[in-house]
């Protein structure tokens, strides 16, 4: 009788912990998901631990999208999963979201008139009703607009010391339509300040010199905001005049609230493509900390600066690791371990691995890479997790056209708390569910925080190295910028949804029997 309880009290626990996390896959007929984020939402009355995926789906040849909202309660399963348009328009698509109260707010762009132009769109977070929402002019109606980050701020926008409600919109115009680094000097990055009607309140460009050549790379990607103002990530333009060339390099760049420049710590540092992609603000030591990537080390990496912009080269560094290059950071979260650390989610590039006799790659592999704050060292043991995937096409935002990421790092991973008081870590990746076509379906996770999949990993321990920059100018001014409503419409999509499971003390994945959901 003992024996038979322990069994049943193991194997209980063990049901019950494989329930608390999840890998899911939810995918779309001959539909390949792309530009995928997520965000938990906010609001407590009642309390929720529900959360949304927002991306694209195009078809196999990536020549048409339809954007969309999918909501996912905490045990992985679609609640409602709902595509939207503009009637008139060819082009929709939602790049970064967020969830204020009861209300999801998004932001990409649209086509008017064959022009991107950046927009903001209001959901209800219940039903995701779509409620209103704007596209944007920045500077005139001649230039193409994109937003690649959203976030809340209840911050004074116009120095009356009153707080203004609203939202920060990073992204960069261009006289060209598609994201294009060789658009003859003129991509300019740019910030909205909108209130929470979705009115402009001010709008800034960045902006680096380069008269040498035609790349250009001015983009903002992410807003922090600190306790004075908006620290920027992205990136710019050095024109190196030794040799007539430029070449991308780390984006930051400091405003206040009311959008004016308070510092620039941009700078150089590797041989080719250098960016930023997230920062954190800590409130206690008011220390920022950047999340970076270099295609000189194939790797990411961390700066840190002050809340006055002096940079902390004791605790700046970068990671390398030769035997497994290309695994770059979009995310950047505090941990459950301890306050005096950080943790990276990202993706690896290119990822071979066996299971058995059996051979698999994948493309977009996610990872999880926890540190202290103060030194840099890694902490306890990190993860990649491995999901079959390879991207397919040519596309502006795919993430493997080129040895990384361009500009545009989705936000592909959150730490959220239940209603049960447990810690996890939600992720989102991709799947080739079959390698002989090209459908690309969506991988959801819920990882403890010992960053503990439900289904394949390895283990992830690249070195830790210092690094040396060379500063070089960034500039920011005020831009006009004019609103203008666009209607959406909505329509619930079909999906398939299947769990990942991993026998006990087997490292082959199974999936249950797949559910087929009309919405």
């Amino acid at each position: 009788m003992k024996t038979k309880l322990l069994i049943t009290l193991f194997f209980l626990t063990f049901a019950v912990s494989g329930w608390c996390q999840f890998q899911t896959n939810v995918s779309a007929a001959t539909m390949v998901y792309h530009d995928v984020c997520i965000e938990p939402l906010s609001f407590n009355s009642p309390p929720t631990t529900d959360y949304i995926v927002a991306g694209n789906l195009f078809d196999t040849a990536l020549q048409s999208e339809r954007a969309f909202l999918k909501k996912v309660d905490e045990n992985g399963a679609v609640i409602w999963n709902i595509a939207y348009q503009e009637p008139t328009s060819p082009h929709l698509r939602i790049l970064d979201i967020v969830s204020h109260l009861d209300l999801i707010f998004a932001t990409g762009y649209i086509d008017i008139g064959g022009k991107r132009k950046v927009f903001l769109a209001q959901f209800e977070a219940l039903s995701g009703n779509f409620l209103q929402a704007n596209y944007y002019d920045v500077v005139g109606p001649n230039f193409n607009s994109t937003g690649l980050h959203i976030s809340f701020s209840n911050s004074d926008a116009n120095g009356d010391s009153i707080a203004d409600p609203g939202f920060v919109i990073a992204g960069y115009f261009s006289d060209c339509y598609s994201l294009d680094i060789n658009c003859v000097f003129n991509n300019i990055g740019f910030v909205l300040r909108t209130d929470s009607g979705l009115n402009v309140l001010w709008a800034a460009e960045t902006d680096a010199p380069n008269t040498v050549n035609t790349l250009e790379y001015d983009f903002v990607n992410g807003v922090a905001e600190t306790s004075d103002g908006f620290f920027l990530t992205g990136s710019a333009t050095w024109q190196d005049l030794s040799n007539n060339t430029a070449q991308q390099i780390v984006l930051a760049h400091k405003l206040d609230f009311q959008g004016t420049m308070q510092w620039d710590q941009s700078y150089v540092f590797g041989n080719a493509n250098d960016v930023s992609v997230d920062a954190y603000f800590d409130n206690t030591t008011s220390k920022i900390y950047m999340l970076t990537n270099y295609s000189f080390s194939h790797y990411f990496g961390i700066s840190v600066f002050d809340n006055n912009g002096t940079y902390d080269s004791a605790r700046s560094w970068y990671a390398d690791d030769p035997n497994n290059l290309n695994m770059y950071g979009f995310a950047l979260m505090p941990s459950f371990n301890s306050a005096n650390n950080l943790v990276i989610a990202g993706y690896d590039r290119d990822e071979s691995w066996n299971i058995g006799a059996n051979s698999y790659y994948g493309e977009s592999n996610v990872f999880l890479y926890e540190f202290d704050k103060n030194t840099g060292n890694p902490v306890a043991t990190n993860y990649q997790y491995l999901v079959p995937n390879v991207e397919p096409g040519t596309e502006d935002f795919n993430l493997w056209d080129f040895q990384m990421p361009t500009i545009y790092y989705p936000d592909m991973a959150f730490p959220k708390t239940d209603n049960s008081n447990n810690n996890h870590y939600y992720l989102a990746g991709y799947r080739a569910i079959d390698p002989t076509v090209t459908d690309v379906s969506l991988e959801l996770f819920k990882v403890d925080p010992a960053k503990r999949n439900t289904c394949d990993s390895k283990i992830i321990n690249p070195n830790h190295l210092s690094l040396t920059k060379q500063s070089v100018p960034v500039t920011s001014a005020h831009v006009p910028t004019n609103a203008f409503p666009i209607n959406l419409t909505a329509t619930a999509m079909p999906y398939t949804e299947d769990f990942c499971v991993r026998e006990l003390a087997v490292e082959e994945h199974s999936m249950e029997k797949i559910k087929m959901f009309p919405n």
